[in-house]
Order: structure tokens, then C-alpha cells, then sequence
């Protein structure tokens, strides 16, 4: 028994070793095709590194790297989606997010978002800046420091270490909240977005599925998907125009 159990754990082991190097030979061979400007195999290794890994574990820098290809390939919408992919696993990375302004200049017509109100848009910045598993090690550390808090002002015997435990322990507790709530946040944000991007050149954004629209949408255009009908997507605008458009049309971030 003991000895199936090393054969199974050594041919894992190996298995992740050579999907491990797999994956790293494939972002290589992208690297040296970009650095060659050959940015169309770029783009198939760094793809093909991301399939090894899976989406779950793709990192920052492949997700970058591709945006960068596809950028360079004159690829808009490719590039802003995976600059985006990029800014969603590492927020605080300014490389991204000025690579992604400058794709984002190039999108045809004007849709010009909607201000959100200060506190909101602070509550999203902070909210951006890790990713859940980091948020909730945070709201972990606030929750283990209140339960503590708390024995302490139990257990202790003089009276001023029992005041400054329940404090503490009650402020800890209270601020424990507030990560956990970014962490929730973050994971639907990170595991079932909403968010997508307009890959084709344009499309008028309908008024109902198979209806017509005036408003003209350019490939690189962010949206909110708000439901989806068969072949139809019913999106909403970063100006908070609402519409219809094709599944195909558009890919999540």
C-alpha cells in the first residue's frame, strides 16, 4: 500500500514538474517572438501557456503580456480585454493600467461614464487593491486579533489590561467586516464577472433583441452584461446606456 502511494505521489510530482516547465517554454517562446515583433505567434504561445495553466491560474504577466501582443498586432479590443484580465489579478499595477488608457484612447464614438459618487468610488479603489484570498487572510487576522481581544478582557486579572483587551478585541471585531465584505465582493468579481468588452468593429446598440438602435458601439467598448436571452445579451453601458447585443459579440472579462 505504502509503495502505490509513493509510485502515485512521485508520478504527480513529476506530472507538475512537466506541466510546470510546459507552461514557462510556452511564455519563453512568446517572449522571444515578441522581442522579434512576430507578435502573432507571441500571441498563440502566450495562449497556449495560459490553456496549461487554466484560466484559474494564469497570472498577471501572461494576461499583460498578451495585451501587449494583441495591442501591437492592432488587435484593440484583444489588447483592452486582456490589459483588463491583467488589472483584475494584480490592481495596483501602473504598467496595466497605462497600457490600458492608451488602448482605451483608441475606442471610436464617445461613451463617457457616469461619475460615481466619492465615497463610492473610493469604497471600489480600496476594494480593487487585493485580490480575495488576500482580503479575506486580512478579515482572518482582524477576526483572530478580536477573539483574542476578548479572552483577554475574559481572563486577565488587572483592570487596565482587561479595558484595553475589550477594546481591543470589540474594535478588531467590527473591522474584521469590512474585509470579508471586499473579499465577497472581489470573488464574484473575480469568478463570475459581469464585465465584458466589445470585440467586434461596431454594432448599434438595440433596443430589444433583433430591434435597431441609433447609438453606435466600437469594438474595445466596456459594458455590464444584466441578463441574457438566447443569442442576446442585454448590456448596460459605462454612461448607463441599457441594450441589446449578441453573445458573440462580446466576451467577459
Amino acid at each position: 500500500m505504502n509503495n502505490r502511494f509513493y509510485i502515485v505521489f512521485i508520478f504527480l510530482l513529476i506530472a507538475s514538474n512537466l506541466l510546470g516547465s510546459d507552461w514557462q517554454a510556452k511564455k519563453e517562446n512568446g517572449d522571444t517572438a515578441y522581442q522579434k515583433k512576430d507578435y502573432q505567434t507571441a500571441i498563440q504561445s502566450y495562449e497556449s501557456a495560459v490553456k496549461l495553466l487554466g484560466k484559474e491560474k494564469a497570472s498577471s504577466d501572461l494576461y499583460f503580456n498578451l495585451g501587449n501582443a494583441h495591442y501591437k498586432n492592432k488587435a484593440l479590443a484583444q489588447s483592452i480585454l486582456y490589459y483588463e484580465k491583467a488589472l483584475l489579478l494584480n490592481a495596483n499595477d501602473k504598467d496595466i493600467q497605462f497600457n490600458l488608457d492608451i488602448a482605451k484612447e483608441e475606442i471610436k464614438g464617445e461613451v463617457i461614464p457616469i461619475r460615481p459618487f466619492v465615497l463610492l468610488k473610493w469604497w471600489n479603489k480600496i476594494k480593487m487593491s487585493f485580490t480575495s484570498f488576500t482580503w479575506s487572510l486580512i478579515g482572518l487576522f482582524f477576526l483572530w486579533l478580536g477573539v483574542s481581544g476578548l479572552l483577554g478582557w475574559m481572563f486577565l486579572k488587572e483592570r487596565k489590561q482587561k479595558k484595553y483587551s475589550f477594546l481591543v478585541g470589540c474594535i478588531s471585531l467590527c473591522l474584521s467586516i469590512i474585509p470579508f465584505i471586499f473579499s465577497f465582493q472581489k470573488s464574484s468579481i473575480e469568478f463570475d464577472s459581469k464585465r465584458a468588452i466589445y470585440m467586434e468593429k461596431e454594432t448599434p446598440l438595440r433596443n430589444a433583441p433583433d430591434g435597431t438602435g441609433e447609438f453606435i458601439i466600437h469594438e474595445g467598448t466596456e459594458m455590464e452584461i444584466l441578463d441574457r436571452i438566447g443569442e442576446w445579451s442585454k448590456v448596460r453601458l459605462l454612461n448607463s446606456d441599457v441594450g441589446w447585443v449578441k453573445n458573440k459579440e462580446i466576451e467577459k472579462i
